[in-house]
């Protein structure tokens, strides 16, 4: 549907993994890409949303202002995506440059995809 968010996974702030959607099927994830990602979409993409929130300064629309702004990821939820990336990564043959930061592929408010890539990324192996 047409305006509608998805994701594949939820990871809420005690660490508690939620399916969604099954992994064959489409969700609305990721929006219009640019630069080197263009070759993604919502058909070929997995979707992890971590729960957070940004947290004042905001602008008029409620966006976030600052990209450092979102609430730190949990040590429970920062365990919970380590173990679900690296079972992704494992399980469907990818390689570490698969694992894309949302922000860095399509529109997204700043800092919330990199405030989780960060915090996992250097317990991943690559």
């Amino acid at each position: 549907r047409k305006g509608s968010a998805g994701a594949h996974f939820i990871i809420n702030k005690e660490g508690e993994i939620w399916q969604t959607a099954r992994i064959t099927m489409k969700t609305n994830n990721l929006g219009k890409t640019f630069g080197k990602y263009t070759h993604l979409s919502n058909q070929n993409t997995i979707g992890i949303e971590v729960t957070g929130k940004c947290n004042p300064p905001i602008d008029k629309k409620g966006d976030c202002i600052s990209p450092y702004n979102w609430d730190p990821v949990t040590e429970k939820q920062r365990t919970a995506t380590i173990y679900l990336v690296k079972f992704l990564l494992k399980n469907f043959t990818l390689k570490p440059s698969d694992l894309v930061n949302h922000e860095d592929a399509a529109k997204k408010t700043p800092g919330e995809g990199k405030t989780v890539y960060n915090s996992i990324i250097s317990s991943l192996p690559f």
